[in-house]
Order: C-alpha cells, then sequence, then structure tokens
C-alpha cells in the first residue's frame, strides 16, 4: 500500500489514490517495429472488427485467443504501457514513449462501470499523447 502512494502521479491522476481501479495488464504482443513517431490508442470489442483494423496495420493479429465476452483488446503504438487504471469514464494508459514501438494488450471488462469510456496514453511527465473512445457493448 504505501509503495502505491509513492507511485502515483499526480501529474495525471488528479483525484486520491483509492477513487482509481487499477487494472491487469495482458500482454499479447509488445516490440519495436521502425522508428516512427506517431502514437494512437485502438481498442477492439469484438473479433471481426479487430482483424478488419489490423488487417490494414503492420501489427500482427493475436495468436491468443481472446474472450471478447470478458476481454477488450487495447493496441497502443509509440510506447509501452506500465499501468493502468480506471475511474469513471477514463481508462488511464501510463507508460513510456518509444518510438516504433507498440503493446499490444488485453483488459478484463467487469470493472468498467460506465458505458462511455476515453482510453488515454499518458508518459510519466503527464502528457496525453493519444486517446480512443467507445461505448462499451455489454454483449459483443
Amino acid at each position: 500500500m504505501l509503495m502505491e502512494a509513492l507511485a502515483f502521479n499526480e501529474k495525471i491522476f488528479k483525484y486520491p489514490p483509492v477513487q482509481y481501479i487499477p487494472l491487469a495488464i495482458y500482454t499479447l504482443e509488445r516490440d519495436t517495429m521502425g522508428s516512427s513517431n506517431s502514437t494512437q490508442v485502438r481498442v477492439w470489442q469484438d473479433q471481426r472488427s479487430m482483424e478488419e483494423d489490423l488487417s490494414r496495420q503492420p501489427f500482427p493479429l493475436p495468436t491468443t485467443p481472446i474472450d471478447f465476452n470478458e476481454r477488450v483488446l487495447v493496441l497502443v503504438t509509440g510506447g509501452h504501457i506500465d499501468e493502468v487504471k480506471y475511474r469513471a469514464h477514463t481508462v488511464y494508459l501510463v507508460g513510456k514513449r518509444i518510438p516504433g514501438a507498440y503493446h499490444l494488450f488485453t483488459l478484463t471488462r467487469r470493472y468498467f462501470y460506465k458505458q462511455r469510456l476515453h482510453f488515454a496514453f499518458f508518459i510519466h511527465s503527464g502528457e496525453r499523447l493519444a486517446w480512443d473512445n467507445i461505448v462499451l457493448n455489454r454483449k459483443p
């Protein structure tokens, strides 16, 4: 508990630590491809849209099956994510900016208590680099 308090980044998190739900990151792919400076966040809730979008991009399709009833799939380009916290409508993806890097991971859906969600990629300095907004499907 003390470590959590010491690591709490007040540049990103404006409310007391107890108001955020920490979410476990289940990494599927994490790598560096080239030196592109672009950053983006993409979130998928179903297999079909994930396959359509990823087939048009230079990132591999996940080889691990994803239960979209239980999880959402997140792609962050331009960095790697170290921690994820959730509060109200915002999912805070906090990590490092790494040109050309990408991080593909899943998050559990069960803690999302709002339907409209804003997934935002922040670096530790507090700067927001990219985001994606979704309306959470209750049943994909």
